[in-house]
């Protein structure tokens, strides 16, 4: 098998495959293919044999899929999540398994690279700032000494 494995556990997920959607919570989620937009997509799973259900039970996806639309026939394809009801592009926020419309959670991701940008100029500031203190204490100290010399 190819690609990450994500274990879904099955209180978490409702897949309904006839329809290729996973609902979430209370947002429906659908996947489209990134090279055409169709939402004809077949993701690489693993299931396990249910006794008592007498059927196969979804245990694992993989990251690979194919786009079985007639623009792509089968070929391997990227995807990207939209709002099932209102096609909106979706996303996830920095350290979040909750999905937003795109443009939050690319807002969201923004934030936090100012955010590690910020802290990373603070942590250069005050690098800089001890090795200018500490300088002046050598050079303070090396004056001291050549004074009483």
């Amino acid at each position: 098998m190819t690609g990450s494995e994500h274990h879904i556990p099955p209180q978490e997920r409702v897949t309904t495959a006839a329809q290729g959607k996973d609902q979430i919570g209370a947002r429906v989620i659908d996947y489209r293919c990134a090279s055409c937009g169709s939402g004809d997509i077949a993701f690489d799973a693993a299931a396990v044999w249910d006794v008592e259900r007498q059927g196969f039970v979804l245990s694992s996806t993989y990251d690979h899929c194919a786009c079985t639309s007639e623009v792509c026939q089968g070929a391997d394809c990227e995807t990207f999540e939209v709002d099932a009801q209102t096609g909106a592009p979706l996303g996830r926020a920095p350290g979040s398994c909750d999905r937003l419309p795109k443009a939050e959670a690319e807002a969201a991701w923004e934030d936090c690279r100012r955010q590690h940008l910020a802290e990373h100029l603070e942590r250069d500031r005050e690098r800089r700032q001890a090795r200018i203190v500490r300088d002046l204490a050598e050079t303070l100290a090396a004056a001291l000494e050549a004074m009483g010399t």
